[in-house]
This record gives C-alpha cells, structure tokens and sequence, in this order.
C-alpha cells in the first residue's frame, strides 16, 4: 500500500510518497528467491520422443511454496547460528542519542530528552 500526500512549504509544493507496507527479512529473502527461480525452477515432465527428459517450469504455487520452505530454512539456521541481529526498539535506542541530537515531536531539534527530570 502506498499513501501520497501534497506538502507545502516555502511557497514551494511537494509530492511526499510513501511505502506503508514493508517486508520482513525473511519476505524480501523470499521474493528475491522467487525472482531468480521464477523463469528457471524446472520439473521433470517426460520424455520427449527421443528419449531426453522434458522439463517444465514449477508453478507458482509449486515455486512459491519451495521459496517460503527454503527461506525459512535459512533464517532459522542464521538464527541458530548467531547470524542475526536484532536492533533495540526505538524508545530503548532513544537512550543512546546525546540530547542534542534528538528531535522533538513537533520536528525541531530537542534541547531536554522526554525522559530528563532534571531542571
């Protein structure tokens, strides 16, 4: 799904597009095996009348279903092995960045983290 919207600023329009939709790492590992297999992933099908062996290309469903196999396949080994990070979420991460550099609700820079009871 993609939203849109009309910006104006500085006496200047903008068209501001946006993705709302975005895939998981396994997803995109998915759809990037489907890419690369679509037009090669072949069946045996026969034998022509020579006696070689027809093949015919996977069906989506047949396709996709060994791509979702073999991606899950592959992250969980990554996991098991330590090979994935997992980012903090952002309220914990928001520790991390010097108070300068933080950026308040409203778009301007913030001088006090949300989280600074001190006066």
């Amino acid at each position: 799904m993609i939203e849109s919207k009309i910006q104006h600023a500085y006496e200047v329009q903008k068209v501001m597009v946006w993705e709302r939709e975005y895939l998981e790492q396994e997803a995109r590992f998915v759809l990037e095996l489907l890419v690369r297999w679509g037009m090669v992933a072949a069946e045996p099908d026969g034998e022509d009348s020579a006696g070689r062996q027809k093949l015919r290309l996977q069906t989506p469903e047949e396709l996709t279903t060994r791509a979702f196999a073999v991606a899950d396949l592959a992250m969980k080994k990554a996991r098991k092995d330590g090979l994935v990070h997992v980012a903090p979420e952002l309220p914990e991460s928001e520790e991390y960045i010097p108070p300068s550099m933080r950026v308040a609700p409203w778009g301007g820079a913030s001088k006090k983290s949300p989280n600074d009871t001190s006066s």
